[in-house]
C-alpha cells in the first residue's frame, strides 16, 4: 500500500462528521436568526420581503432538527463509497502512485559523483584560464584523447544516461513496456475487457489457444480471423491496437472459408460500473443528447421503444457514427458490421453468415451487474508487472498470474442486439432540421423564419 492509500484509510470519519454536523447546524441557527428577525417587520424590510421570511420560518426550523442525521447518513455514505471504491482498486492507485513516482525519477538528473566531480574541475580549470594541455584538466591537441568515458555506463540493453543531459536512457522494450502499464494503471476496462472476453469465448464454443501466447491460432472449431488472428492478450502491441475502429473479433467457426463459412461477431464492452437498465431516457441522458453529449459512449434508449431493461442497458453501451447531415450507423448494428467484414474477408457477407455478440466486463459491482469474474487476477497481475519495472527488470505482464479465470458480467445475444438496432432505426439524422409545423398557417412559419434571419 502507498502512504497515499494508508492516509485515506486513516481518515478520522466519526470526528470529521460531527464537526460537519455542528457547521451545519451553526448555519442553520444563524440562518434561523436572520429569518426572525425579518419576520418581525422591521421598518427597514419591505412587505414582501417580511412575508417571505414567515413562510421559510417554519420549514428552516423544521430542518434544524434533523439536518444532523442527513449529514450523517450522507458522511456514511461517502465513507462506505471510498472503502468499497480502495477495495476494488487500491491495487491500481498503487500501481498508478508507483509509476509516477518512476516517471519522475526518471527525469531527475542522474547523481553521479563522478560526474558532479568532471564537471567541478572543469569549471575550475575555466577560471585559472588553463589553455587544454595534457596534464591540467583542460582538452588535449589530440581530439582522440577528448572522449571521456563515463565509468558507470551500463551496456547490454541496460539503463545509460545521455551525454550531457544526466537523464537516464531506458531501452525500447522496457520503455514501451512502462509506458503501457502507465496507460493501464489509468484506464484497463478496454483491453482487460477484450482479453477476458476472448478466452471467455474460447472457452464457451470448445476453441482453443495457449493462454498468453502471441503466435496466431491454429485452426480448430473457432478461430479469429481479425487484428492478431490470436486472443487479444496484455501487450503493448495489443493496447495500441484497441485505438483502431471495427469489430473487436471476428471469430470463424471450423474450417470452411469462402461463401457459407458461418462467423461469430464480438463485442468487448469494459465499464467500471454497469450503465442503468431504465427502459426510457432519463432527463439527463434527454438533455446530454440536446447537447451531443452521450454517456458511456453509448446512446440511451429511444423513447418509447419497448426495450427490455437488459436491452436498454445494452443501448447505452453502442454508440453511434455518421458524417455530418448522414443518418446515424450504430455499432454492432448489420450496416456497420458488413463493412468491417468487406474490409477483413475481402468479400460481401450474408447476414445468415454470422451471428451477433456483445459482452460487459465490469470492475465494480453495482445493483446493474456483478464484476467480472476474474478481473482483479488480472489487476494484480499488471500491478506486479509495475513493481517489477520500478525494480529494474523488464516490466512484463506474466500471463500464468491471469490464467484461471476469463469471466464476464453480462452477456447479450443477436435477438438483444436486433432489438435495440430496431428501436434506432427511422431516427432523424441529428443535423437534419424538424419540418414545419403544418398546423399553423404559412405566413406564421414565415414570419419565424424571418425573424430567425434578422
Amino acid at each position: 500500500m502507498t502512504s497515499t492509500i494508508r492516509w485515506i484509510q486513516a481518515i478520522q470519519w466519526a470526528q470529521n462528521t460531527e464537526a460537519a454536523v455542528r457547521q451545519a447546524q451553526g448555519a442553520l441557527a444563524l440562518y434561523i436568526q436572520i429569518l426572525t428577525l425579518i419576520a418581525a417587520s422591521p421598518w427597514w424590510a419591505p412587505g414582501p420581503l417580511v412575508r417571505l421570511a414567515r413562510d421559510m420560518l417554519p420549514n428552516v426550523r423544521t430542518a434544524s432538527g434533523y439536518v444532523g442525521t442527513l449529514v450523517r447518513e450522507g458522511s456514511k455514505l461517502i465513507q462506505d463509497f471510498v472503502q468499497d471504491l480502495l477495495g476494488e482498486h487500491a491495487v491500481w492507485v498503487d500501481t498508478a502512485a508507483r509509476l509516477a513516482t518512476a516517471t519522475v525519477m526518471q527525469r531527475q538528473p542522474a547523481h553521479n559523483p563522478h560526474q558532479v566531480h568532471a564537471k567541478a574541475a572543469a569549471q575550475a580549470n575555466a577560471k585559472r584560464g588553463h589553455t587544454g594541455e595534457p596534464g591540467h584538466g583542460g582538452k588535449s591537441a589530440d581530439p582522440a584523447k577528448n572522449t571521456l568515458k563515463d565509468p558507470h555506463a551500463h551496456t547490454g540493453g541496460q539503463a545509460k544516461s545521455e551525454a550531457g543531459t544526466g537523464h537516464p536512457v531506458v531501452d525500447g522494450k522496457r520503455q514501451k513496456t512502462i509506458d503501457l502499464l502507465s496507460r493501464l494503471s489509468k484506464r484497463p476496462s478496454a483491453l482487460v475487457a477484450e482479453h477476458m472476453v476472448d478466452y471467455h469465448v474460447l472457452a464457451k464454443e470448445g476453441g482453443q489457444h495457449p493462454h498468453g501466447t502471441l503466435t496466431a491460432q491454429k485452426p480448430g472449431v473457432l478461430v479469429k480471423v481479425n487484428g492478431p488472428l490470436r486472443p487479444t492478450e496484455l501487450t503493448v502491441e495489443d493496447l495500441t491496437r484497441l485505438s483502431h475502429h471495427g469489430i473487436d473479433s471476428l471469430w470463424r467457426r471450423g474450417s470452411q472459408t469462402g461463401p457459407g463459412a458461418r462467423y461469430l461477431v464480438v463485442e468487448a464492452k469494459g465499464r467500471i460500473g454497469a450503465p442503468s437498465v431504465q427502459v426510457q431516457p432519463t432527463a439527463e441522458e434527454k438533455r446530454s443528447s440536446k447537447n451531443g453529449n452521450t454517456r458511456n459512449g453509448g446512446t440511451p434508449p429511444v423513447a418509447g421503444s419497448q426495450l427490455t431493461p437488459h436491452q436498454a442497458q445494452l443501448s447505452r453501451m453502442l454508440s453511434d457514427s455518421g458524417g455530418k447531415g448522414a443518418a446515424p450507423v450504430m455499432q454492432m448494428s448489420r450496416e456497420w458490421i458488413k463493412k468491417d467484414m468487406r474490409v477483413v474477408l475481402q468479400r460481401t457477407v450474408s447476414n445468415a453468415e454470422y451471428e451477433r455478440r456483445v459482452y460487459l466486463v465490469a470492475e465494480i459491482a453495482n445493483p446493474q451487474a456483478p464484476t467480472a469474474p476474474g478481473y482483479g487476477e488480472h489487476v494484480i497481475a499488471i500491478t506486479q508487472a509495475g513493481t517489477a519495472a520500478l525494480a529494474g527488470a523488464v516490466p512484463e505482464v506474466d500471463p500464468q498470474r491471469h490464467a484461471s479465470t476469463h469471466g464476464i458480467s453480462r452477456e447479450y445475444l443477436e435477438a438483444d442486439i436486433a432489438a435495440v438496432e430496431k428501436a434506432r432505426e427511422g431516427r432523424p439524422s441529428p443535423t437534419t432540421s424538424a419540418p414545419p409545423d403544418q398546423s399553423k398557417p404559412a405566413d406564421v412559419q414565415e414570419g419565424k423564419r424571418k425573424k430567425r434571419t434578422r
